[in-house]
């Protein structure tokens, strides 16, 4: 017959001196069992002979309610708390790390919902206001319009007219700030394919205008 350690009196006794539902650790021997039996129906505050333990979630130290309880949670609030922030790390660990925002090219926080494809209010509002700008001129419908990001990693942020290099934090208005141009000018039938567009510098496209000449078009 093995033995025990009381975790009320600190005592090393046999196995038999301990209830059957108590031969675990942190159970009290018989005696100590009938002690606290006797002072739990007599109303005595039995809080004074649980040790303190801390809050896995907030740290506070907290005495649970019950003597031999497993709880490691000072509140329900922080149980909750606890769960939600475990439910949220191994959500955002299954969400893949190489997603690039479809306007800018940079990559997209692991945080973002899985089917965010932006990576600001002002990546996605510049982004629409490209689509409806390049279906108005062309009066096409079903044209992809978020090509910002692919055409400057495929041109590899370089004008397709001077051959200069495209600054990626510029914006609009600044004339070198980057600019999407149809080789093909549309009033002279040109498209929103990705072959008919190309980075350019606003202020080298402005230039251009609408003239229509032997360039080369862009290769996917």
């Amino acid at each position: 017959m093995g033995e025990r350690q009381c975790s009320r009196c600190g005592e090393t006794k046999p196995e038999d001196e301990f209830r059957p539902s108590m031969r675990r650790p942190g159970g009290y021997c018989r005696t100590c069992m009938q002690e606290y039996n006797r002072k739990y129906w007599a109303g005595e505050d039995l809080r004074d002979h649980i040790p303190e333990r801390p809050c896995q979630h907030c740290g506070k130290p907290y005495i649970p309610v019950r003597p031999l309880s497993k709880a490691a949670y000072c509140s329900r609030a922080c149980k909750d708390a606890a769960r939600n922030t475990a439910w949220a790390v191994a959500n955002q660990a299954k969400k893949p790390t190489n997603r690039i925002c479809m306007h800018c090219g940079e990559q997209l926080p692991q945080r973002m919902r899985s089917d965010a494809i932006f990576c600001s209010a002002e990546c996605n509002y510049h982004a629409h206001a490209l689509q409806r700008k390049l279906r108005a001129r062309t009066g096409e419908e079903g044209k992809p319009g978020y090509l910002r990001a692919f055409i400057c990693d495929r041109d590899r942020w370089r004008c397709g007219i001077c051959g200069k290099s495209v600054s990626k934090t510029r914006i609009h208005p600044d004339p070198l700030c980057a600019s999407l141009d149809h080789v093909t000018p549309v009033s002279q039938g040109g498209t929103n394919d990705l072959w008919n567009l190309r980075l350019t510098h606003l202020r080298c496209n402005l230039v251009r205008g609408n003239r229509g000449d032997e360039e080369q078009l862009a290769m996917l």
